[in-house]
């Protein structure tokens, strides 16, 4: 709709991490540690020079 001010629910990774507290049972500092070294990976591999690159992660997504 046009002219409606609605907003996007935005996810940080504080709040990736805390579902992984909760989806693990595991503490905050661990699970913090686990998210920075998966997005740590991802943005490695993202920020090659190959422009053919692509990650795909099936039933999630895909960046190229």
């Amino acid at each position: 709709m046009m002219g409606t001010n609605r907003r996007r629910l935005t996810y940080t990774k504080k709040d990736i991490v805390e579902l992984v507290v909760k989806n693990t049972n595991s503490n905050i500092p661990e699970s913090t540690r686990w998210v920075d070294h998966i997005l740590k990976a991802l943005r490695e591999i993202l920020m090659s020079a190959n422009p053919e690159l692509r990650i795909e992660l099936r039933d999630f997504g895909v960046f190229e």
